[in-house]
């Protein structure tokens, strides 16, 4: 499970391991240099995802009113 090979695999993994700050056990399991390489591989990655979601919304208003309509102000 540690080196799936497919990039489906790892995506579903990394966040997991990422999401929380305390985690002693996966840390010591995997290799640190692994676990760090991981955080900032998956670093641009979301911030591309963000940035694509920011240029569909600003094309496309409906992604603004389905955005508004499930995050009530």
């Amino acid at each position: 499970m540690r080196s799936g090979g497919g990039s489906t695999g790892s995506d579903e993994l990394v966040p997991e391991r990422v999401m929380p700050p305390h985690t002693p056990v996966i840390s010591s399991s995997y290799r640190p240099g692994l676990s760090a390489g991981a955080q900032i591989a998956i670093q641009p990655s979301v911030a591309a995802l963000t940035g694509a979601r920011m240029r569909v919304a600003m094309n496309a208003p409906m992604a603004l009113r389905l955005r508004s309509r499930l995050e009530p102000e």
